[in-house]
């Protein structure tokens, strides 16, 4: 689910195939303290933590984001206010 919300977003792309609970995902346009000025914002409110993560392309190593879903609460709206907030 996390996926195809990623994909239809015109600001998101998959980074690779989501596995287990995992999702790695690209803010297009985004630097690695966009990333991190993101993360620190909505840990500290409460809000959600996504943490980001490095992956290593052809092109080198880059900054990107990470969803690891573990509370199996978690719900469709819940992932849309997420990638909401990185608009």
């Amino acid at each position: 689910m996390a996926g195809e919300l990623i994909e239809k977003n015109p600001l998101t792309e998959l980074v690779r195939e989501p596995s287990l609970s995992c999702v790695l995902f690209r803010r297009i346009g985004w630097s690695a303290e966009d990333y991190r000025n993101w993360t620190y914002k909505n840990h500290e409110s409460g809000f959600a933590l996504v943490t980001p993560t490095k992956w290593k392309s052809p092109n080198g190593h880059e900054t990107v984001s990470r969803f690891c879903f573990i509370n199996p609460d978690t719900t469709k709206n819940d992932i849309e206010e997420i990638l909401k907030s990185m608009e």
